[in-house]
């Protein structure tokens, strides 16, 4: 029997020959926000998640509203914090359910 586990999060998957299903795994919940070839943002759900869950906070309002629950939401908030400030973005949710992302006025 194969197990492999996930480094980020300690997740087992038995009979995971090929490493197809962690491979899969890291890419939904663990890969890092990135750019497209079509000029879109690929985010994972952990980080989709987070967004929601900012709403229109600031980063600020959004680690001291989530710091009781487990570390996982102040990881997820400096990747996508740390993010806009090299890209200059700034990541919007808007009310259809679609996240978006602008420029950053200065």
């Amino acid at each position: 029997m194969t197990v492999n586990k996930c480094y980020e999060c300690k997740e087992v998957f038995k009979y995971d020959k090929n490493r197809k299903k962690i491979t899969e795994h890291y890419e939904r919940f663990h890969a890092p926000p990135h750019f497209t070839p079509e000029g879109s943002i690929r985010l994972n759900a952990s980080d989709q998640i987070c967004l929601i869950v900012k709403g229109d906070d600031t980063w600020e309002q959004y680690y001291r509203r989530n710091k009781k629950y487990n570390d996982c939401w102040e990881t997820s908030g400096k990747v996508l914090e740390t993010f806009e400030k090299c890209h200059g973005i700034q990541f919007n949710y808007c009310d259809d359910h679609e996240i978006t992302f602008r420029e950053r006025i200065q």
